[in-house]
């Protein structure tokens, strides 16, 4: 069975992407050799933790990421990644993350940085693993320990309509006419579905973010755009080329590409802040940029470290799998959790809304600058930003007394969560894909922001 085949990928590859050829990319051969393994479940069906965990051989330095989704026409990706690594130790194998992509065998280099010039090492061959969802060049000669080496490869992705990943969203505007748009959801495992990576938290690197679009939309990032120039050859596309960012783990990269209007935050503050929609609902999103950056700004203040990046975009998303995603700089939010109308929704929706913004910047100093180094330890990720986001909204809103409610919101939650046959611990060894998406539960919300007060109060 070929590479093509055993993924189904699509059958975009005997179409055309919007008049550019598309040629089906050469397999890659995923038969393992002697000593190689592909992982073993155990009884649940879920692979241990140490079976889908990358070599400790390679670390990430830097990711050069070029993408160009094709929104409007067959939802194709066409995509190049660089990333540069330094050897920790001497290894012949370079394996990474990847899952429905297909990559082009003889764009795929490995370039040795030692001496004054590059020099290309060559490849033996590929495999794809498709349980522990592994890519592995197999090289001609051992890496040297310490010495850093770039990975480039051309990949072909997909905006999938599964709301993880790179995926596709849309809308109807006022005439009634279906608007798509191109957002990412990568937390906890789907880096690796918008190009090839080192998908683990602890293993950050900074990254530099290409997007190619259509001159009428706009596309965003975690940093600030840095220029736009014209795609070459193709006439009515730009590609904008955005900073380089802070080192961060894959799942807090994120894009979106879409015709979204934007309200600047008139708060004054330095970073910039905006909050975007789509246009005819973009009224609704004043009170979340007015607030949003006002808790940003108290974070700072209250934690005492600054937030270190230079934007902070919130975008409200019509489709998405959780009602709201930390990326840094650029969160991600279910529409209808973050757009407010004064004359129209409940007091309780406000207070809802309130909450969510404080939880996703909170995530900004708990998850994003300081990361837990596996999944196991979510607890603490999500039991800060909970517990957090109450002071942050109180300080918001001092009105709506969201510390007075912490107790019954979430203490007595804890407590009836606990209770249940259903319980486990906060802490929970996971290692396959499934089982770490598995741990977003209550526990780690409820119980851990109580363990997160317990230490508070001892403090």
């Amino acid at each position: 069975m070929s590479y093509n085949e055993d993924f189904h990928i699509i059958p975009l590859l005997r179409d055309k992407a919007n008049g550019v050829d598309i040629q089906p990319f050469t397999s890659v051969e995923t038969p393992f050799s002697a000593g190689e393994s592909a992982g073993v479940p155990n009884s649940s069906g879920a692979i241990s933790e140490a079976a889908t965990r990358l070599p400790l051989s390679l670390k990430p330095l830097h990711y050069l990421i070029r993408l160009q989704p094709f929104v409007n026409g067959n939802f194709s990706v066409f995509g190049y990644m660089e990333v540069e690594m330094e050897a920790l130790e001497p290894t012949s194998n370079i394996t990474l993350h990847m899952l429905d992509i297909i990559t082009k065998n003889n764009t795929v280099k490995v370039l040795h940085s030692g001496g004054v010039e590059q020099r290309q090492v060559g490849i033996k061959r590929h495999h794809y693993d498709p349980v522990r969802q592994f890519y592995v060049a197999h090289m001609d000669e051992e890496l040297i320990k310490g010495e850093r080496y770039t990975l480039q490869m051309e990949f072909l992705g997909y905006l999938n309509d599964q709301l993880r990943g790179f995926y596709r969203s849309t809308y109807r505007d006022d005439d009634g006419t279906t608007k798509y748009l191109a957002v990412t959801h990568f937390q906890p495992t789907h880096a690796r579905r918008a190009f090839p990576c080192f998908d683990e938290p602890a293993l950050k690197a900074t990254f530099e973010v290409h997007l190619a679009r259509e001159t009428w939309m706009t596309s965003l990032s975690n940093m600030p755009l840095a220029e736009t120039r014209p795609v070459e050859g193709q006439e009515g596309w730009v590609w904008d080329r955005f900073e380089r960012s802070v080192p961060m783990s894959t799942y807090l990269v994120a894009f979106v590409v879409s015709d979204f209007s934007y309200i600047p935050s008139t708060s004054g503050k330095d970073t910039l802040f905006r909050m975007w929609a789509q246009p005819s609902a973009i009224r609704h999103a004043e009170y979340v940029s007015e607030v949003g950056s006002k808790i940003l700004a108290f974070y700072e203040s209250y934690f005492n470290v600054s937030y270190p990046l230079p934007k902070m975009d919130m975008v409200a998303v019509p489709d998405i799998a959780v009602r709201g995603m930390e990326n840094w700089g650029l969160i991600t939010m279910i529409d209808r959790s973050i757009l407010y109308d004064p004359d129209v929704d409940s007091a309780n929706h406000k207070d809802t809304l309130l909450e969510v913004v404080a939880h996703e910047l909170a995530h900004q100093w708990f998850g994003n600058l300081v990361t837990p180094r596996w999944w196991d330890d979510l607890w603490l990720n999500e039991g800060f930003a909970t517990f957090v986001a109450y002071i942050g909204s109180t300080y918001a809103e001092p009105s709506l007394k969201k510390m007075e409610k912490f107790t019954i919101e979430r203490l007595h939650k804890a407590f009836e969560i606990d209770s249940l046959e259903t319980s486990h611990q906060i802490s929970v060894p996971v290692g396959d894909p499934s089982e770490i998406s598995e741990i977003f539960d209550r526990i780690e919300y409820n119980k851990g922001s109580q363990e997160v007060v317990s230490f508070c109060m001892l403090v």
